[in-house]
């Protein structure tokens, strides 16, 4: 597939609608086809390009394409039926003068017209059509802002990254970095580096005529899966002491290939480059262990918080307890329940409803401790950016597998 589709099936529409202007109908909707193109950058060639952006969530850029082959069909018909060069269905059916070699096309003509929703005719249902389709492109605007990257890691599943990395990565938070990380958070923690590392393994496969790409070097399997403190881990696997690599060469006009995805970028300033990496190690995810997306990564800090003020900024009161204690959690109210208040309540439903009903959402000043090194932080914003180095840093970790 080109790395273009996007664009020419845009620039295509935008063509077709030239011959429609008279309609007044089809003028509105080619200023809102015009400022959606704009909008999303699908005028765009390169690195902000709609094109570019989608290139790891094909799910959404499929569907786009789809919906501008539609467009691009109707208004075809529509030019195709205003210059003569097609029958609308309103005529054959009117049409009594049928040729035999006609009659089940005019048959499925007629089956089709109780779908037409009352249009007197094609062209009407044409413009109709056309006002959906672009209503559609602009309900995706958002997805296209931040897509889920359904690709990067999703499409080289079938890629094995061996337990070694895990371990090593499960040792590097456990045992002598983030030492009060839960065994179940340190495994999702290096889990989400084995997706990285198969993203990038894929990615190198689809380049395997490069002669000098990077390549992850295997480290050897250990008999014991046990982590122990007696495993010696390599001062480069120091969390603390990761960062970026240093970006290769760029060319005479500025852009540069990233030796890790391949992809063709424009790099003017560190920050850049830095963006760059980090989009594609989706560094953030979340650390609840109830949560039930726990396999999605996030771009940004913001993306990710935005998930965990939505979903897990929460703590339980106690309806019972004149201080209205708080517990961080609703296993904790269960138990505080069951333990000092079984004189209130009389059987696991009536808890039920009081965990229910004693759920709420935490303040943004509400102190809470960091899930990976139990450092107390004083707010969500402080909660965001602390914990969200944290992850970045884990994530860096993917850096110290690759040899040039």
């Amino acid at each position: 597939m080109k790395d273009d589709v996007i664009y020419q099936a845009a620039f295509q529409c935008t063509k077709s609608f030239e011959p429609l202007l008279s309609d007044p109908k089809i003028i509105e909707d080619s200023a809102r086809f015009k400022v959606w193109v704009g909008n999303v950058g699908a005028s765009r060639i390169g690195v902000n390009s709609l094109d570019f952006k989608l290139r790891d969530s094909s799910h959404i850029k499929n569907r786009i394409l789809s919906l501008l082959d539609d467009l691009h069909e109707c208004l075809n018909n529509a030019d195709a039926i205003i210059k003569g060069e097609r029958k609308p269905w309103d005529q054959c059916l009117e049409d009594s003068q049928v040729d035999d070699n006609e009659d089940e096309y005019i048959d499925a003509l007629a089956k089709d017209s109780s779908n037409t929703s009352g249009f007197g005719t094609e062209l009407d249902q044409i413009r109709a059509d056309v006002a959906e389709i672009v209503n559609c492109l602009y309900q995706l605007s958002t997805t296209t802002q931040a897509p889920a990257p359904h690709d990067q890691y999703m499409i080289a599943h079938h890629l094995v990254i061996e337990d070694a990395y895990i371990r090593l990565d499960i040792s590097a938070i456990m045992v002598y970095e983030l030492r009060e990380t839960s065994l179940a958070l340190a495994t999702r923690l290096a889990e989400a580096n084995a997706r990285r590392r198969r993203y990038w393994t894929f990615r190198q496969t689809r380049n395997n005529h490069k002669k000098d790409y990077p390549q992850f070097q295997l480290a050897a399997q250990e008999d014991d899966p046990e982590i122990s403190s007696a495993i010696p881990l390599p001062e480069s696997r120091k969390i603390n002491t990761l960062d970026i690599p240093v970006p290769p060469p760029q060319s005479e006009d500025g852009t540069l290939e990233c030796p890790y995805c391949f992809t063709v970028i424009f790099i003017s300033t560190p920050q850049t480059w830095r963006e760059h990496i980090y989009s594609d190690l989706r560094p953030y995810i979340c650390l609840e262990e109830s949560c039930r997306s726990a396999g999605q990564h996030y771009l940004t800090q913001n993306q990710w918080m935005e998930h965990v003020l939505q979903h897990h900024w929460r703590n339980w009161r106690c309806v019972f307890c004149p201080s209205a204690t708080s517990f961080e959690s609703s296993l904790d109210l269960r138990r505080h329940l069951e333990s000092r208040h079984e004189d209130s309540v009389s059987n696991s439903s009536q808890v039920d409803i009081l965990v229910q009903s004693g759920k709420q959402a935490k303040k943004l000043d509400t102190c809470t401790a960091c899930p990976l090194c139990a450092e107390t932080l004083q707010d969500a914003g402080v909660y965001r950016q602390h914990v969200g180095r944290h992850q970045e840093q884990v994530a860096l970790l993917v850096f110290k597998d690759i040899k040039k």
